[in-house]
């Protein structure tokens, strides 16, 4: 099944199919820092967050950065297959925990 092109703008990228969004992007300034990556989850598996991450990232310069709750191993195993590694940074958020 194929995607069209995510649509982008200053203030994230959309990822729509049938004219329904099933995902976006989020990247805050100029600290290439991926602030929101969600796709429905009837659309993982299919590329959809690679695409988004990639449209999202394009024209921010590397390296970019990203914080993912470590109960998120969904979220996790996604960035690693992409490459991404972790850092000793840590931190702890009051609704999703550390």
């Amino acid at each position: 099944m194929s995607m069209s092109k995510p649509f982008t703008s200053p203030l994230g990228s959309v990822q729509e199919k049938g004219g329904t969004p099933c995902g976006f992007v989020s990247i805050w300034g100029q600290d290439s820092f991926v602030h929101h990556l969600y796709v429905v989850a009837d659309w993982h598996g299919q590329g959809m967050g690679r695409a988004l991450l990639a449209a999202g990232l394009a024209g921010h310069k590397p390296p970019a950065s990203l914080k993912v709750a470590t109960r998120n191993t969904t979220a996790l195993a996604f960035y690693h297959r992409l490459g991404w590694q972790n850092t000793d940074e840590t931190g702890h958020c009051e609704i999703t925990g550390p």
